[in-house]
């Protein structure tokens, strides 16, 4: 091999590296990108978890103690207490029926 032979190889070799260099910078950038939009994504996902989460803890505490219940609870002590029956006031379950239907 002669010494132009050589330099026209090492040539090459440095421009197919650059090429080489520049393709998987691209591609790198690219993949930071979709990290990013993916961090996004996950931050977003993550606000509504935790939004409904509260929602959920509300609505739980709202069944604790909602007045229906309670009220019910009782009606059902004190009719199994009599007489070991169950019965049930149709009145105090309408209330929550309606609310039921209006959700």
């Amino acid at each position: 091999m002669t010494k132009k032979e050589v330099t026209e190889r090492d040539e090459k070799l440095k421009l197919l590296k650059e090429q080489i260099t520049s393709a998987l910078d691209e591609k790198s950038i690219a993949r930071q990108e979709q990290l990013k939009e993916l961090s996004r994504e996950l931050e977003h996902t993550a606000q509504e978890n935790r939004i409904l989460h509260k929602k959920i803890q509300e609505l739980s505490h709202k069944v604790q103690n909602c007045e229906n219940c309670s009220k019910l609870k009782t009606q059902l002590k004190i009719s199994q207490e009599s007489n070991g029956k169950i019965r049930v006031d149709v009145n105090v379950l309408k209330p929550i029926k309606e609310k039921g239907k209006m959700k």
